[in-house]
Parts: C-alpha cells; sequence; structure tokens
C-alpha cells in the first residue's frame, strides 16, 4: 500500500469510527494516525479470518455430506477412530405443504382433537415419525414433504 492510498484509507477509517473514539482520552496526531492503521491492520485480519472461516465451514459440510452417503451405502452407523467417534445421525424433516388439506385429513383420520391450529415443526416431526415407528399409514406425500437430512455427529474421546 502506498502513502496516498494509506492516507485515503486512514480519512475513511477516521470518519466510520469518529463516534467510537470521541469519548476516549484524546490522543495526539501521530498516536491516531498509529491508531487508525493498527484498526486497518485488525479489521484486515479478521476480514481474512472470517472467510476463511466461510470456506472451512462449507468444506466441513461437503465432507460430513460425502461421508453421510458412504455410511448409507456401506449401512454404517459409527465408525471409531483415533481422533474419536463418528457417528451417522439421520432426521426426518417434514414440511406442510397444504395447512388447511392436512388439518382436514388429521380430522378424517381422528386425530382432529390433537391437531392444532398451527403446526409446530417439531410436533410435526414427531407425529410422522411416530406414524413410521407404528407401521401405519404415511401421511399422504401431497400434504407433507418428508426431507431426510443426514449428517455426521463427532466425539471426542474421553481423556483417561
Amino acid at each position: 500500500m502506498n502513502l496516498y492510498e494509506e492516507d485515503d484509507l486512514l480519512d475513511k477509517l477516521y470518519t466510520e469510527s469518529a463516534d467510537e473514539i470521541e469519548n476516549a482520552e484524546p490522543l495526539n496526531d501521530e498516536e491516531l494516525r498509529a491508531a487508525l492503521v493498527e484498526l486497518a491492520t485488525v479489521r484486515a485480519a479478521l476480514d481474512e479470518l472470517s472467510n476463511a472461516e466461510k470456506k472451512l465451514t462449507a468444506q466441513k459440510g461437503a465432507l460430513e455430506q460425502r461421508i453421510a452417503e458412504t455410511y448409507v451405502r456401506n449401512e454404517l452407523l459409527t465408525q471409531k477412530t483415533q481422533f474419536g467417534t463418528f457417528t451417522l445421525v439421520t432426521k426426518l424433516r417434514p414440511t406442510v405443504q397444504n395447512r388447511d388439506a392436512f388439518i382436514s385429513w388429521l380430522d378424517q383420520e381422528g386425530y382432529g382433537e390433537l391437531a392444532p391450529r398451527t403446526v409446530n415443526a417439531s410436533t410435526l416431526t414427531k407425529f410422522v415419525t411416530d406414524r413410521a415407528a407404528l407401521e401405519q399409514p404415511p401421511v399422504p406425500k401431497e400434504l407433507v414433504s418428508i426431507y431426510t437430512q443426514r449428517s455426521i455427529r463427532f466425539t471426542k474421546p474421553r481423556k483417561a
């Protein structure tokens, strides 16, 4: 960064942070310039860390997806390694497509008194999974779509 770019950056930073430093001890011109340069450096470092975190989070998500698909394909549930235990977690994520039709269907199936007039996501998930566990007919697909979410849970090994 050349001297002119640095001066432009300092002018911009000074106007952005003027309110923050208004109540602090006054700085002389040299201290102010040094503080603004330091602030610019800290902000740049934070931006780099934020970008790195976003990239690592995306990479983690992609790896977990690939591992979860491999676990499903190979019928694995858990894998112990020297780093810890990796466990496949499967969750149903149902979504009501047509609330009025869904409530009407619940009434027809004899669940009318249990049917809230607003459908809570946790209640809906429990209702759908309970029906599957009891081997009852599933909720019609045109009323509720079900997305299966798979992820990998990591547990660190216990310390001896």
